[in-house]
């Protein structure tokens, strides 16, 4: 095991370390994302529905009846945490999936 010296892991800081991790090791890692079904009431009122995890930032996918939707300000929907907040309410019989990897594999 590498030594360590004053917060440095001999041979990379810990910020580059974690980046590796994240952007190569872990995506790598998983050869499938995680599939959730958000939680919320598709009434046709209700826009914010909530993943069931934390996802890792850039690996949300946010599907409506099989069509995949895209994210951003003016867009079919937002994310603040892990709430999605869609511009249209779903309606009843719709079916949201999203896919992501989770923060906690």
């Amino acid at each position: 095991m590498p030594q360590q010296e004053n917060n440095k892991v001999t041979g990379l800081d810990r910020a580059t370390y974690r980046d590796l991790l994240e952007k190569i090791i872990i995506p790598t890692l998983i050869s499938a994302n995680f599939t959730d079904h958000p939680i919320g009431n598709t009434n046709g009122a209700n826009k914010n529905f909530t993943l069931t995890r934390d996802a890792y930032d850039g690996t949300l996918k946010v599907f409506l009846n099989g069509i995949r939707l895209r994210e951003g300000l003016g867009n079919d929907y937002t994310v603040n945490g892990r709430v999605i907040m869609f511009g249209t309410p779903p309606i009843s019989g719709d079916i949201i999936l999203a896919e992501y990897i989770p923060m906690d594999i």
